[in-house]
């Protein structure tokens, strides 16, 4: 097993923030994060096999994947306090690039700053820059043509920000019964979600700007299932074994008594296509957000979670 490589980077610059009362800030790197928790999973762990700490993307111990991390996260981790100064465990990537953690309060140097100052406080550290690689998936693909889509074999749990679509076209990001909307109208990416599941559902935005969601067999208009249908032959040809068992797992673990085949992943293209390349962005209109949030440890991800096992 060989470890891929990439020309990936923290670069610690101020980012802008939508927050109420239609006002954005400016947060450097190092502050409380003041907008939803968010983005893309991944931890940096020990690698015995490797004798090092990588980068890792998982699904349930069941698939994981493994690159060396971006250069200077580790070190910022630490400062941060991550971990009592180790620099591991798991961050997020939004779909603008920013990379967040979560810091204990009594390891952060800024938690009075924070908008709940204790528990597990998100932290904004920087932006990611160039492009992260794995051997066994392309997370960068080509998009599809206009007007149709590709079935998504990229990673495909815990990946990209998670936006609702409702049937009457509203985008909203929502987590444990809060519902915040984008700062942004969105109404050609909404359009086309709903163009494949008019009963609306789960749209994915990938810190590379790629747009992925749920496709529904039992619901979808006729058009598209014979469209999906020939799209996932010709797929099946070309995939890989590792591309073909993620997307199995995606079927499987998304089987329900409405859905008996479980929901396709399907590529919808670039979010540089609609509305202008706008990113949703949501608002947090609820401060006991920020409360809850500090709560969840996701697991024993700050530092509890065993060495990888590669």
């Amino acid at each position: 097993m060989s470890l891929a490589t990439n020309n990936a980077r923290l670069e610690e610059v101020p980012t802008t923030v939508p927050i109420a009362g239609r006002q954005e800030v400016t947060i450097n790197p190092g502050k409380p994060w003041p907008s939803p928790y968010r983005g893309s999973k991944y931890s940096i762990v020990h690698s015995h096999k490797f004798n090092q700490l990588v980068m890792r993307w998982q699904h349930r111990h069941e698939i994981q994947v493994y690159n060396e991390p971006p250069e200077g996260l580790v070190e910022a981790l630490g400062r941060l306090g991550k971990t009592a100064g180790r620099g591991t465990g798991q961050f997020r990537v939004t779909a603008s690039r920013e990379i967040l953690t979560k810091v204990h309060a009594s390891e952060y140097d800024h938690a009075d700053e924070a908008p709940f100052a204790k528990g597990y406080i998100p932290v904004y550290v920087g932006k990611l820059a160039g492009n992260i690689e794995f051997l066994e998936f392309d997370i960068d693909p080509s998009p599809p043509a206009p007007g149709t889509a590709n079935i998504w074999d990229g990673l495909s749990f815990t990946h990209g920000e998670s936006w609702s679509v409702s049937p009457n076209g509203s985008l909203k990001w929502k987590w444990q019964g809060f519902e915040f909307e984008s700062a942004f109208d969105h109404p050609e990416l909404v359009a086309t979600y709903l163009e494949y599941r008019p009963t609306g559902g789960l749209v994915y935005i990938t810190e590379f700007g790629h747009v992925w969601g749920n496709f529904s067999y039992r619901h979808a208009p006729d058009a598209k299932k014979v469209q999906l249908n020939r799209k996932f032959k010709e797929w099946r040809r070309t995939a890989t074994s590792s591309q073909k068992r993620l997307v199995q797992r995606r079927l499987l673990y998304t089987k329900s008594q409405g859905e008996v085949d479980g929901l396709l992943p399907i590529h919808l293209g670039h979010l540089s296509s609609f509305d202008n390349g706008v990113v949703p962005k949501p608002v947090v209109e609820d401060l006991s957000y920020f409360m809850m949030v500090s709560e969840d440890t996701g697991g024993g991800e700050y530092g509890n979670s065993p060495s990888a096992a590669v």
